[in-house]
């Protein structure tokens, strides 16, 4: 599952620029009303009566601007839950059915990874398994890793170096059996192992099966057994679909404000992000993963609980912030933060940690409201307010959070270059790591390119923020790291040499730099005027026919075998255009596409491809019988038409053999 909103929707733009034939990425979203939302002011207590009235103030408001039906949340402090509230809806119409924190389950997509990783833990904890050695030795299956060998730190860091697959993630049916998941077409491995972080749900889903292996039982009964029951968790599964006692107090799902809910969400890699749960169980495993509670030791051990909760690589791994074993690294305002988002087609979630202050606080939403923005602007508006009421900081706190690259690391030293210099240095076009780089999916990395530009007073403008969706400036805070003007978001450049390899931006996402051939800026264009070229040869052909024959003009189609293959050509790269576009609308709606339509469209793609020989000799027959410089040109424009969508569709995977996303 995804971990914020932003993938998903850029997953859409994708196909809606393609559909458009416009350049995509180069607006900036405007800001939904969630993210407008003031913060109370700071210090203030962190009681239930204190933590209840700010929600009560913020969240029933943002749910009407939003029109995100129903949330739920759960703070928890010390030993306890303090707060548990639910507002809005868990099913619309009538009579409909209010949300509740103790009663209502939502989906918690992503979120269920940490649950994952705590089930690791405890295996790691009994001797059962270990963290640094290869995964080949748990599997029951051979996984192709030419990149080097796996190990569980790298899963649970998302450093594994396995490429994005979209294929199968969610369905309306049944879930297949997770080894057939983990085990069948898995994903490539593109990145050497513990070097470049790329968020996976296949390596969280091979973690999860991992547990099934070792502990020889189903991944979702031993995390009941081994997790949910020690922790009182009741109401809370990993099954799929839930039992019937647990069915009827799930949250319905709505992917807009006036559209029917989604059917129940299938997730195949269930270890991702397939588990259900209510805000008051979520609040119980904050406390344990806390150290706190009623007995916290029933589920880890405090030297388990603190391995888990540090950074899960050290050696040779530069950039911050850095991935805990399962956990991102929020830190804000000079304090430890931990946790994790999650993102279903209609489900919205965050967790965050503070273990030095004993706080926590867990929210989820069942909709994706009026703007594609929304969910994130109110996770945001929650998670970061709750951060700013009750755990305020100077601005320079962030050096206190662990956050800038400490001594020892292949960062380079100050003396290295001013902050323009370094400035100039990082800027360029970059595309996000967690991406497919094997097929024709990789056309999504068109749409979530980050333009990095070296402003005079030495920060960086990111168009758009690669943490959010408008542009956002940048100011360096260390050498080749840099943090939000108005935020706490961070840059971090991996720069051996003075030579960018890679940008951290997240935990578990960076940003890698795109050659000049991958630009959008300059494919989407080019793109736009082939297809455009071919599509106006379509229009044109059959009314200079029609013109022809009625005015008695010789010449009226192309009848020489090279008209004829040029024309088929053309007629061939446009049905394969309109093809690939349905493609991605349908992967952009998480509804999987067989490979025979697939194969049926690089048949057609390569017919284009090959009309470039026939339109070069068509060209040629224009130079030698002179029909005039517009029909010459014409032909030329469509031997150029041809050779561009050619060349896209090599450059971009559309001829791959491999048709797997």
């Amino acid at each position: 599952m995804a971990p914020t909103t932003a993938g998903r929707t850029r997953l859409r733009i994708l196909a809606a620029a393609l559909l458009a034939l416009t350049a995509a990425g180069s607006g900036a979203a405007q800001a939904s009303p969630a993210a407008q939302l003031p913060s109370a002011p700071a210090p203030a207590q962190v009681t239930g009566q204190d933590v209840g009235q700010w929600l009560d103030g913020l969240v029933p408001g943002a749910l009407d601007s939003t029109g995100i039906p129903g949330a739920v949340i759960s703070v928890v402090a010390g030993d306890e839950v303090i707060a548990a509230r639910g507002y809005g809806q868990a099913q619309t119409g009538t009579p409909g059915k209010a949300a509740a924190a103790e009663d209502t389950l939502f989906r918690i997509a992503s979120v269920s990874k940490t649950i994952t990783a705590t089930a690791v833990m405890q295996l790691v904890e009994r001797g059962e398994l270990n963290l640094d050695t290869g995964i080949s030795a748990y599997l029951d299956f051979d996984l192709p890793q030419p990149k080097g060998e796996v190990t569980l730190r790298h899963l649970l860091t998302h450093t594994a170096g396995f490429e994005e697959r979209i294929r199968g993630l969610v369905s309306p049916d049944a879930a297949p059996p997770l080894r057939d998941t983990v085990a069948i077409d898995p994903p490539a491995q593109v990145f050497r192992p513990g070097t470049v972080p790329a968020y996976s749900n296949y390596g969280n889903a091979l973690a999860g099966y991992i547990v099934e292996r070792t502990a020889d039982q189903p991944f979702a009964d031993y995390v009941e057994q081994h997790i949910f029951d020690p922790l009182d968790m009741d109401s809370t599964s990993f099954a799929q679909p839930l039992p019937p006692h647990l069915a009827d107090r799930l949250a319905f799902g709505y992917p807009d404000e006036a559209g029917p809910p989604l059917p129940f969400e299938y997730v195949a890699a269930a270890p991702a992000g397939a588990a259900s749960g209510t805000a008051t169980d979520m609040g119980r495993f904050m406390l344990a993963l806390l150290g706190a509670g009623p007995q916290p030791e029933r589920v880890l051990r405090p030297a388990t609980l603190a391995q888990m909760l540090s950074p899960g690589l050290t050696d040779g791994d530069s950039l911050e912030p850095r991935m805990t074993l399962g956990f991102f690294d929020h830190s804000r305002s000079g304090h430890r933060a931990l946790g994790h988002d999650g993102d279903s087609q209609v489900f919205h979630t965050a967790m965050r940690l503070y273990p030095d202050a004993g706080l926590g606080i867990f929210v989820a939403f069942n909709g994706n409201g009026r703007s594609p923005s929304d969910p994130t602007a109110l996770r945001q508006a929650l998670t970061e307010g709750f951060a700013d009421r009750y755990l305020p900081g100077g601005p320079g706190g962030l050096e206190n959070s662990g956050t800038v690259p400490s001594e020892g690391t292949d960062t380079p030293s100050p003396a290295s270059g001013d902050a323009f210099h370094r400035a100039e240095t990082i800027a360029g076009v970059y595309q996000q790591s967690r991406a497919p780089f094997s097929s024709f999916a990789g056309l999504i990395s068109l749409t979530g390119q980050t333009v990095l530009t070296a402003q005079p007073d030495g920060t960086l403008l990111a168009s758009p923020d690669p943490a959010g969706f408008a542009p956002a400036v940048y100011e360096e805070i260390g050498p080749w790291v840099w943090r939000q003007a108005d935020g706490q978001e961070i840059l971090a450049a991996h720069a051996p040499d003075g030579r960018v390899e890679a940008i951290r931006f997240s935990s578990a996402f960076a940003l890698l730099p795109v050659a000049a051939w991958q630009d959008a800026r300059v494919v989407l264009p080019l793109l736009t005027g082939c297809l455009g070229v071919l599509a106006l040869t379509v229009i044109a052909w059959p009314l200079r026919y029609a013109l022809h024959r009625r005015h008695r003009i010789p010449g009226a189609s192309p009848r020489r075998l090279s008209g004829i293959l040029t024309g088929a050509g053309v007629g061939a790269g446009l049905a394969a255009a309109a093809g690939w576009i349905a493609v991605l609308v349908s992967i952009a709606s998480y509804r999987d596409v067989p490979d025979a339509p697939l194969r049926v469209l690089q048949l057609l793609q390569a017919m284009a491809l090959a009309a470039v020989v026939p339109a070069g000799a068509w060209v040629i027959e224009a130079i030698r019988l002179r029909p005039g410089a517009a029909a010459l040109a014409g032909r030329v424009l469509i031997l150029l038409a041809l050779a561009g969508w050619g060349w896209f569709a090599l450059s971009f995977g559309l001829l791959a053999a491999d048709v797997s996303y």
